[in-house]
This record gives C-alpha cells, structure tokens and sequence, in this order.
C-alpha cells in the first residue's frame, strides 16, 4: 500500500473509531509504525482488524505498545495472516495482560510451540479470552 494512502486513512479514521479494520492492505512493519503512531488518538477503540497483511515483529510490538497505553477498551484484535514471530508475540502478550481484551485472532501467523506457552500464560491472566489459532500452527506442538 502506498504510503501516503495509509497516512491518508489513519487520518481519517483512527481518531474516535471504535471498530477499526485494515485488512489485505499489504501494510508492512513500516505501515504498521504509521499506525501506531495515530492510535494514541483511538481511545475509544474496541476491535482492531489487520488480517492478511505483512506485519511483522516490529510492527506488531509497536502496535501493542501504544494499544496498552491509549486503547484500554480493547476487546477484539485480529492478526489473521501476518508473519508475526514468538518474538513480537511476546511482547504483545506482556502488553495485553491485564487489559479487557475477549478475542484475539492468530490464524497462518508463525506462532511456534513457545509462543503458544506465551499465550496460555496470557489466557490465566484473562480466563474470558477466545483464541484463534490454525491447524498449521498446531503442528509445532509435535
């Protein structure tokens, strides 16, 4: 996507949204820094979809920082497609802990068996929380 269209829509959607949704857009971890840097002004922000994108660590590490810090009413977070290792997981598990989040969406991301030991942490610290993951990810468990 091209750089100036993504600046171009989280201008003017990110400020005051409650359901926010980009997906197959092809953001990248550049992109997925663009975003962050407006989510400050989605304090109502319920749900965040970014399915079928390019993100990767770096992004999703600094989505999740400015996500715990500005969108406290988080409920939903779908990262459905995105190359996103243990290592951005991890931090976006450590940032999610104690936040009201219900949903979280990790289907074809490249979850390993560590990160599903990360996640099963994060579901004992929020016993309400649905989990997506897909059979392929599944197959780290052997």
């Amino acid at each position: 996507m091209a750089k100036n269209t993504l600046t171009e829509l989280c201008e003017l959607f990110i400020s005051g949204a409650t359901i926010l949704t980009f997906t197959n857009l092809n953001i990248d971890n550049d992109g997925a820094l663009k975003i962050s840097r407006y989510l400050d002004k989605a304090e109502k922000l319920t749900q965040l979809g970014l399915d079928h994108n390019q993100i990767g660590d770096i992004g999703i590490i600094a989505i999740s920082v400015k996500l715990k810090k500005h969108c406290t009413d988080l409920t939903h977070l779908s990262l459905y497609g995105n190359p996103i290792t243990d290592e951005g997981f991890s931090v976006l598990f450590e940032n999610l802990k104690g936040s009201k989040i219900i949903h979280l969406d990790l289907r074809m991301t490249k979850i390993s068996k560590t990160g599903l030991i990360m996640l099963a942490e994060l579901k004992k610290s929020r016993p309400v929380l649905t989990y997506y993951l897909s059979v392929p990810s599944l197959d780290v468990l052997e």
